[in-house]
């Protein structure tokens, strides 16, 4: 039987996505959160098939080795590049990370701190991500803003370039262009913005560096983490190449699309005796 709780992937869609069942409605529709990607859907009851625990665990254990194994060509990465985690002398790259999901926040999280990436987030429901974000910034004073949550687009929709055809998207794009009026600099402050089928077009106008979806796919939990991390390693004189950027996440570029900017690694020395606290941390 299926109920709020219940693990479940749709029929018509070839069972290709695991799901929670947030809600179960009255009409025989129930609402459903995306495991892997970050996407809120509904479907019909009866187009639903429920999942086993072990089938629940199987699909989870696969997931965390594909972030595992992507965290680790990341630290490879900036391993050649002459970054070791906690054992150099840079300057903190602060990033700020809105989420209309907190799980998903705590999930991202996780992995910033595994990257050494000092992250400070808030969990924030996308309508109000605009009221609340200049607030936030200057909070946080962040240099690189993640603005993100659940969005979706309807099967079927003919007119992608409205607005009123997403779920989040006009919320995303209005707290993006607050904090660009906050901060005109795209380099100063990089600003991330988008989830699942998001408006890139309208998110990129408003003033994003980078955003979802120039291919209205699901975009992956973690490519905001990869991007940050891009960010945030990337010497201070050099320019974050989009392609390449771009290509080390796990939507690539149906899914994430952006412009280059400048990166934000800027090394210290010497470290001296005592531990240096970065300015304004």
């Amino acid at each position: 039987m299926i109920r709020r709780g219940s693990w479940v992937r749709r029929r018509s869609y070839g069972q290709d996505m695991l799901f929670y069942v947030e809600e179960v409605r009255p009409d025989g529709r129930a609402l459903l959160s995306g495991v892997e990607y970050r996407v809120l859907a509904d479907a019909e009851i009866r187009d639903l098939a429920e999942q086993s625990e072990e089938a629940v665990r199987s699909t989870r254990r696969r997931e965390t080795l594909r972030i595992q194994e992507k965290m680790e060509e990341l630290k490879r990465r900036h391993s050649r590049a002459g970054i070791t985690y906690g054992g150099s002398f840079p300057k903190n790259v602060r990033i700020l990370h809105l989420d209309g999901d907190a799980e998903y926040l705590e999930i991202c999280r996780q992995y910033y701190r595994e990257l050494g990436l000092e992250v400070y987030g808030e969990a924030i429901e996308e309508r109000k991500q605009p009221l609340e974000v200049l607030r936030c910034l200057r909070q946080y004073r962040p240099e690189i803003l993640v603005v993100t949550g659940h969005d979706s687009l309807p099967r079927g929709t003919q007119d992608l370039m409205r607005e009123e055809s997403y779920r989040s998207s006009r919320f995303f794009a209005e707290t993006v262009r607050r904090a660009r009026s906050y901060q005109p600099d795209m380099d100063r402050l990089v600003i991330i913005a988008g989830a699942c089928q998001s408006y890139y077009e309208l998110l990129m106008e408003n003033g994003a560096n980078f955003a979802s979806s120039p291919g209205r796919v699901l975009i992956h939990a973690m490519d905001p983490v990869i991007l940050c991390a891009e960010i945030a390693y990337t010497p201070l004189q050099e320019r974050v190449n989009v392609e390449e950027a771009v290509s080390l996440t796990f939507s690539g570029e149906q899914g994430i699309g952006g412009y280059d900017t400048m990166g934000k690694y800027r090394r210290g020395y010497p470290s001296g005796r005592r531990k240096i606290q970065s300015w304004g941390a």
